[in-house]
C-alpha cells in the first residue's frame, strides 16, 4: 500500500465479504474496496 501511495496508484481491494474485513481495510488505508458484502454475484443466464 506504500508504494501505492507514493506512486499515486489508485488500489481496490477485492474480497471484501464481511464487515470485519471492510474494517480491516480501512485501518490498512485502502480507499476502494469490492466483494460480496457490497454486492453478491449477478450470474447472467
Amino acid at each position: 500500500m506504500d508504494f501505492a501511495k507514493e506512486s499515486n496508484i489508485l488500489c481496490i481491494l477485492e474480497g471484501i465479504e464481511t464487515s470485519e474485513d471492510f474494517l480491516m481495510a480501512a485501518e490498512m488505508g485502502f480507499p476502494l474496496a469490492q466483494g460480496y458484502l457490497f454486492q453478491s454475484r449477478n450470474v447472467l443466464v
